[in-house]
């Protein structure tokens, strides 16, 4: 599942894509936002629109006995550091869904290469 509205090169194939409900570029165009500020309106937009989400996650995983989803979340830490919007996301798709979840951080190899760039983005985690 693609959560990130504003991926626009998937290097893979998804069977849900956030970005048919919200796309941060059309967001930008009609609202006159910045990147920034389309991400987080586009978020929201999903967070009140989760019902769409929801929908298509039980129709994929109808066919699973114990179904296994993959999510991709967007990676602008502001998201997770200034903003809940990520975790009442999650909490509501736990709730609806009785999800049990585990998150696998990902960080570019760049900065493993020094202790205090790897501290940072431990930190920012």
């Amino acid at each position: 599942v693609n959560l990130d509205p504003a991926n626009d090169d998937l290097p893979y194939e998804c069977d849900i894509d956030i970005r048919e409900l919200v796309n941060v570029e059309d967001v930008m165009t009609e609202l006159g936002l910045g990147p920034n500020g389309g991400l987080v309106y586009a978020m929201e937009y999903i967070e009140v629109n989760l019902d769409w989400l929801i929908a298509r996650l039980r129709k994929a995983t109808k066919d699973q006995v114990v179904p296994y989803v993959i999510f991709d979340c967007p990676g602008q830490v502001e998201l997770y550091t200034h903003h809940d919007i990520m975790t009442r996301i999650t909490q509501q798709l736990v709730k609806a869904l009785d999800l049990r979840l585990v998150s696998v951080h990902l960080i570019d190899s760049t900065l493993c290469v020094d202790a205090y760039r790897y501290i940072s983005a431990v930190l920012l985690s």
